[in-house]
């Protein structure tokens, strides 16, 4: 469905290859996604992870697209694999809506972690 989609209308829009017109997914910036990495993507969540990251999403989508983790980072050879970054400065803590996300991606299989970024001045 995924691929389908993109295929469909990565290439509609007035703009040019990659502009999308009419086409509206909340929290993609289709232009920054080549239509290999939706795939590995889609493919390294599978379908049970697609449907756990709508479902959240659409339960109450004006509150639970903040918090969403900072950084998707995904392997591009099989088997694919995805894994959700929050990202931290070492004084920074987690917002609720970010340790909600968290949790509740690690509960339910896909893989989600904190990234805290350490001074590189130090020894």
């Amino acid at each position: 469905m995924v691929v389908d989609t993109d295929e469909r209308e990565r290439n509609k829009g007035g703009g040019g290859p990659g502009k999308l017109r009419g086409t509206v997914a909340g929290g993609v910036n289709w232009d920054s996604w080549s239509a290999d990495d939706i795939k590995c993507v889609a493919q390294g969540l599978g379908n049970d992870g697609l449907e756990v990251i709508g479902r959240k999403m659409v339960q109450d989508m004006r509150h639970m697209n903040h918090g969403f983790p900072d950084l998707a980072l995904w392997t591009t050879t099989a088997p694919h694999r995805v894994l959700f970054a929050e990202v931290k400065s070492p004084n920074d803590v987690l917002a609720d809506a970010q340790e909600v996300w968290i949790e509740y991606m690690n509960s339910n299989g896909i893989s989600a972690e904190v990234c805290r970024v350490e001074d590189g001045d130090e020894d």
